[in-house]
Formats: structure tokens, C-alpha cells, sequence
């Protein structure tokens, strides 16, 4: 339905104008046409679409509720009424007019998604989820009903059929420039950084000048540690948008994490000074106002960003652990805890314990010692692998720093690729498929990850795979990996458990966010590492943080002989070795060794009981 068909002459010139962008001339136009004839109500609906397009919404407000008093069911004025409010941050009175719109033509998907998308900004995610739903029941190839149903899902904590609905709009709709960018930020958030970043690049060869597209690409690339990279990203960003207070941000979180503390604090302080209070520049600033004696005036502008966000904004949890953070160096341990508790309520994500107890429970029978004496190997072999494990916070980073900065080590930092492999296994029957697998499918899973190695490596004699979790593969990797040297990392239960939930971590860590949750999962750690060691013949080193931190040349020798170097004094010196580090970590490995972190959990004794329980530690 056209509504603005059968235009006068006067009008019609306003409408060409409003096409030409000339919005001057659209409005006097149509302002001479409202004080001659104010019942006009075609007029007063022309004129909000011009001061829309203008980005005046209380003007917009304005002529709509003129025609509302004529007309109280005017479709048109009530939609743009939502609009109006929506993108003036308003969305409880967004939603409201939406309603009205909704209720006088249920048959426009439209007015639904409209709906949808202010319930969902408004904090009301289930009712977001229906709203979409519905539109999609009326117009199933919809990219926008998609899209916004993909928001609200993400937005309650449903983020696998997100990622689903993203996928569908970006495919109905390429054109689709939220699409792209919110389907690449959500994968990321989801610890899919390779794939979230091959969306982005997909993206920008359809919007090449798409600025939120370069800033969505530098987040992924800072979140992967290549900091570089990122850089040049959020640069080009600024080139096609100049001051963007966001890119102006995550370059100075790029800044922070190379250790330029004083240029990171330049860039906030400008941005602050210019009333830019985002959430970025927000945490950048949490990150480095302490030394530059702003510590109180960064915690009144972290209350003030968190009182304008709403309620389910899932940036409130990154300002609650930037504060937490900064009250832990202060040294105000309660309030730090208060603030860590409340970032974690907000991340809380999908986690079941006992879930994953069963699952720990089927490798242990999966790989009993009889199944193992059953199982074939690979026959491949390569000295060149290094695998460093354990539970996050654990040491991992600062034990690949030290063997990355001998020469003939390349730190290959988390590696996704083993847990590729076994994901690709069956999962109705793994790991009792094992016992089926014959040598020449194991070394077809061999060779797999040795090219990415040997790829990976440039040349080097040995190569660092850090990611934490591959003690829950140690089975499958004695299989295809037969002689593989692994270095265990262990550190205090207490103390692992309460960095976990002090770091926020992507969704792939559900049970970060909950101190029991923790504590079983620690549990089922400790029992799963226990059968590797009496099951498996892979040569093991056990290297405990409390013995790397106090006797720190001692163990750094032990681990290069571990792995069948010569001693470089540059492993004595690893806080002088220049190489990324992506993980939470990336402060602690710039710095000499330091022992404040030994038994860190007794600044927070009174909170801990329910991960003491957890932990069975009376």
C-alpha cells in the first residue's frame, strides 16, 4: 500500500525533494502545506519522514502525534512513532506504539519485527523471541525477521540457533549489512574466531566501505591476539569514519595489551574529554587510570555507563569485570568480588554438570587400560609438537612464553585443530569408535594436524600447542600422536578456580560463571588427569606454578631438556621475547616472574564456600 499516492502538486514536489535528500527544501514545503491546511494528515506523515531522515525524532514525535489525535489508528504514524523512539534510546514507549500498530494490522510482519527489535533492546528477550516468530510465520523468507529473531535468541543466552538465524537472513539477504557484522561478532563471542573472521572478510567484499564492518574485524583479530592486524583494521575503520569513538577505543585497548599504558591512557582520556562514554573506553580507562591517579573518576564513569545501560546488555558484564579488576589492585577485595559476581551473572550461560561428569565418566571406560592395550597407533611420528595443558589460568601462557622464547621454539599459542579432530569423530559412538580405528585412519588424523604444525612452525624444531583443554583428548591424542611430549600445568585449585571466574571468558566456558560450577568441573579435571597418567605411556611433565614462580630457572631448564633442547639464556628473559599472546595472560608474560598471585584466593576466603564445598576442601 502506497501511503503517500495521489499526492497534490505541492506535496509531490516535498516527496522528490525528500528522494533528492534536499530535506530543507521537503520541509518548507511541506510546513507551508501544514500551517494552510493543519487537518492534512498526509502532510504531517510526509513531514515526519523528512525530519526522520534528518535523525530528528522529537520533531518526528511531533507530527506523528498531531495525526494520532485525528487518527488514533493510523498504522503509518504509529510506526514511525516506534521509530522515533527506538532511535532515540526510548524502547518501552518504542514498543508501546508498536503494539498499537501490531493490534490494528496483525498482518504486517513488519510492525512485528518492529516489536521485536524494541523488546529486545528494551530487556524483554522471550517476548522479542515470539514477536519474531510470528513475523516469521507471515513472511518465512523475510532477512530482517531472521535477522532480528537471531538477535533475540543471542540475546537469552540461545547463541547455537542465533548463529543458525544469522546464517539464514545473511543468505536471503546479502545485501544485509547487520547481518554480516552481527553473525561475525556472535561466532567470536563463541570462540570461533577463524570462522567469525571469514564472515567479516565475506562481508566486506559486498561493503567494502563498511566501517562497522573493519571495526567488527579488528575486535576479532584483537580477540585472537593479532594485535597488528587489528590495528590496521580499526584504522581503516577511522579512515571511513572519522572519530568513531568505538574504533578510537579498541585501538586503545590494542595499545594496553601491547604494553603502551601512557599512549592507551592518551586516547581514552581524549575520547573522555569529548563525552564519549562507550563501553570500551570505559574499560580501557578501568584498565589504566590507576597509575595515572583517575581511579575514582574511571569508577563514576563506569556507574554512569552501567546506569544508561539496559538491564540485559551483555556489555554491562565487561564493565562489572574491568571494575572488579580495578578494585582488586586497589586492593578493596569485597567490593572487587561484588563486581566479579555480578559480571557473572550477567555472562551466565547453559552448563550442566552432571552432563559433563558422564561424559568424563564415558572416556574413562572409553579408554580404560584394556581398551587401550586394544588400540592401534598412528604410525606417523614427529618431535616436533609440544602440547601444554591443564585448566585455564593454570600457567599454560607463561610456560609457552618461556619455551617461545628459545630460538628453536615457534609458540603456536590455543590450537583449535585437535579438538576439530575428535568433534569430527562420531559423536554417538566416541570414544568407543577407538577400538575400531585402524592405523591408516589414525595417521590420516596425524597427518592433519603435523601439516598445520609443520605449517605453523616455519621452520622451527618445536612448536607450542596451548590450548588448556586438550587434557579432556589426551586418549585420542596418545593415538595419533604416540609420543608426544605433553607438559601439565597445575596450580592451587583454589587459586585456578577463582581466576576463572574473575576472567571473562567467551560462552564456550560455561561453568566459568558459577563457583560450584567450577568446583566440579576442577573435580572432574583432577580424576581425568589421574587415568591419563596410570592409562597412557605419553611422557608427561608436571609443572606446578607455585614451583615456576619461586624457582623459576630451575623449572624453565627442566622444561627445554623436557622437550630436547640446549639451554638459551633468552627462556631466563622470556618477558623480553616480542611475540602475541591472545589469551587473558597477555600482562603476565611482559613482566618479569612475580609471586603475588600464590594463594591470591585468601583476599577472598569469605566468599568462597560454595567452591569449597565444590572442591570437597573443608
Amino acid at each position: 500500500m502506497d501511503l503517500f499516492a495521489a499526492l497534490d502538486q505541492k506535496k509531490q514536489r516535498a516527496l522528490q525533494a525528500l528522494q533528492a535528500n534536499d530535506l530543507a527544501r521537503a520541509e518548507g514545503l511541506l510546513r507551508e502545506v501544514c500551517e494552510t491546511t493543519p487537518g492534512d494528515l498526509q502532510a504531517w506523515l510526509l513531514r515526519a519522514a523528512v525530519h526522520g531522515q534528518g535523525g530528528r525524532m522529537a520533531q518526528v514525535v511531533g507530527c506523528c502525534e498531531r495525526v494520532l489525535e485525528v487518527d488514533p489508528q493510523n498504522v503509518q504514524a504509529l510506526s514511525y512513532l516506534g521509530n522515533a523512539h527506538f532511535f532515540s534510546g526510548r524502547y518501552a514507549a518504542a514498543a508501546a506504539a508498536y503494539r498499537q500498530a501490531v493490534a490494528v494490522a496483525p498482518g504486517e510482519a513488519t510492525l512485528r519485527c518492529g516489536l521485536g527489535q524494541a523488546l529486545t533492546a528494551g530487556g524483554e528477550g522471550e517476548e522479542a523471541v515470539g514477536c519474531f516468530e510470528a513475523a516469521l510465520g507471515l513472511a518465512p523468507h523475510s532477512a530482517e525477521g531472521h535477522c532480528g529473531l537471531a538477535s533475540a535468541l543471542a540475546a537469552v543466552g540461545r547463541r547455537d540457533e542465533a548463529v543458525v538465524h544469522y546464517r539464514k537472513a545473511v543468505q536471503l539477504d546479502p545485501q544485509l549489512l547487520d547481518g554480516h557484522v552481527n553473525l561475525g561478532g556472535l561466532l567470536a563471542h563463541l570462540g570461533q574466531l577463524e570462522e567469525a573472521e571469514q564472515v567479516l572478510r565475506r562481508g566486506l567484499l559486498t561493503f567494502p566501505e563498511a566501517a562497522e564492518l573493519y571495526q567488527a574485524l579488528a575486535n576479532v583479530l584483537r580477540y585472537a591476539g593479532r594485535l597488528d592486524a587489528a590495528l590496521v583494521a580499526y584504522r581503516r575503520a577511522l579512515e571511513i569514519r572519522p572519530g568513531d569513538g568505538g574504533a578510537l577505543a579498541g585501538e586503545a585497548e590494542i595499545y594496553e595489551r601491547k604494553g603502551e599504558g601512557g599512549e592507551a591512557y592518551r586516547r581514552v582520556r581524549a575520547l573522555i574529554d569529548q563525552g564519549v562514554v562507550e563501553v570500551t573506553t570505559v574499560v580501557v580507562y578501568l584498565q589504566v587510570c590507576r597509575q595515572h591517579g583517575s581511579a575514582e573518576e574511571a569508577i563514576a564513569l563506569a556507574r554512569r555507563l552501567l546506569a544508561a545501560l539496559p538491564p540485559s546488555a551483555p556489555a554491562r558484564c565487561d564493565v562489572h569485570f574491568a571494575l572488579g579488576g580495578l578494585f582488586d589492585k586497589l586492593g578493596d577485595y569485597d567490593r572487587a568480588f561484588g563486581e566479579y559476581e555480578e559480571a557473572n551473572r550477567n555472562t551466565a550461560g547453559e552448563y550442566d554438570p552432571a552432563r559433563h561428569t558422564a561424559y568424563v565418566d564415558s572416556l574413562i571406560a572409553g579408554f580404560s587400560a584394556d581398551a587401550v592395550a586394544r588400540m592401534a597407533r598412528a604410525k606417523l611420528r614427529s618431535d616436533r609438537p609440544i602440547l601444554i595443558l591443564g585448566m585455564p589460568r593454570s600457567g599454560t601462557s607463561l610456560v609457552e612464553q618461556i619455551l617461545a622464547s628459545h630460538p628453536q621454539v615457534f609458540g603456536g599459542g590455543e590450537l583449535v585443530d585437535l579438538e576439530r579432530i575428535v568433534a569430527g569423530l562420531p559423536a554417538t559412538v566416541y570414544p568407543a569408535c577407538m577400538e575400531a580405528m585402524a592405523e591408516g585412519e589414525l595417521d590420516t588424523l596425524a597427518r592433519r594436524y603435523l601439516t598445520r604444525i609443520e605449517r605453523l612452525g616455519q621452520g622451527a624444531a618445536r612448536v607450542t600447542d596451548k590450548m588448556p583443554g586438550n587434557y579432556m583428548n589426551l586418549g585420542l591424542i596418545a593415538m595419533i600422536l604416540p609420543g608426544v611430549r605433553v607438559i601439565h600445568c597445575v596450580r592451587d585449585p583454589l587459586d585456578t578456580c577463582l581466576s576463572i571466574y574473575f576472567q571473562h571468558f567467551n560462552f564456550t566456558h560455561g561453568y566459568a560463571t558459577d563457583l560450584r560450577n567450577l568446583g566440579l568441573r576442577y573435580r572432574d579435571y583432577q580424576r581425568l588427569m589421574a587415568h591419563w597418567r596410570a592409562v597412557l605411556d605419553l611422557p608427561i611433565l608436571e609443572v606446578r606454578y607455585a614451583d615456576l614462580v619461586t624457582d623459576s630457572e630451575r623449572v624453565s631448564r627442566e622444561m627445554v631438556a623436557f622437550v630436547g633442547l640446549p639451554w638459551d639464556d633468552r627462556c631466563r628473559n622470556f618477558h623480553e621475547t616480542h611475540r602475541k599472546v591472545a589469551t587473558a595472560s597477555y600482562d603476565q608474560v611482559r613482566q618479569p616472574i612475580y609471586t603475588s598471585s600464590l594463594a591470591r584466593w585468601r583476599h577472598y576466603e569469605a566468599h568462597l564456600g560454595p567452591l569449597r564445598e565444590a572442591l570437597g576442601i573443608g
